[in-house]
């Protein structure tokens, strides 16, 4: 189903990813067998994916970030039950979407040290723009529109969701790309290498 977003989100996922990373992106459909390759490419990726963002103790789980970083790596833990859903996620897609966005937004505030700010306005602030190399400014000001939607846009068609089951899987990896080139200015407590320690299973 196509969606107001979904060229954006299509074009994002294919100058972020190599073109054989953008066909295994897009054949993610919503089959009982597709969650299980996603996250196995979202770990193949390394860095804070939905394997590796938690781990197991007293059966429970816990996020494997510092503290003072939950505004940035909690939104990706939220993304994981509803991708649970599957393959039922089209009244899920939205959040998955919004989380994802949340993550990016997270980063860009850091950069720009101004924590209460909006997405969009703490985009523009000096310090992002002269932080960011101009792709990355492209791109995350392009997800910007999609956050925006996530949030406050409700005037789709009756009956229909704003966002598709294809947008959430792309919003995903869009912001599991973007957030690897921000990491880097967005001074993390956490020590990224966390996520690939190969104790977790």
């Amino acid at each position: 189903m196509e969606t107001r977003h979904s060229v954006t989100l299509a074009e994002l996922v294919g100058k972020l990813y190599s073109s054989t990373q953008v066909a295994q992106i897009d054949c993610l459909t919503p089959d009982e067998a597709a969650l299980e390759v996603l996250l196995e490419f979202d770990k193949s990726l390394g860095g804070p994916s939905l394997v590796t963002m938690n781990r197991l103790e007293g059966g429970r789980l816990f996020g494997r970030y510092e503290i003072p970083d939950r505004d940035v790596f909690r939104p990706l833990q939220y993304c994981l039950p509803h991708f649970q859903r599957w393959p039922d996620l089209e009244w899920d897609a939205r959040d998955i979407v919004e989380m994802s966005c949340g993550h990016v937004e997270a980063l860009v505030k850091r950069v720009a040290e101004r924590s209460r700010w909006p997405f969009g306005q703490a985009l523009r602030e000096r310090r992002v723009r002269e932080t960011l190399d101009s792709v990355t400014y492209d791109q995350a000001t392009r997800f910007v529109a999609v956050y925006n939607d996530s949030k406050h846009g409700f005037d789709h068609t009756k009956d229909t969701h704003m966002f598709s089951v294809c947008d959430a899987v792309r919003a995903y990896f869009v912001a599991r790309a973007l957030g690897n080139k921000v990491y880097p200015d967005a001074r993390l407590v956490t020590n990224l290498s966390v996520f690939d320690d190969p104790q977790f299973p």
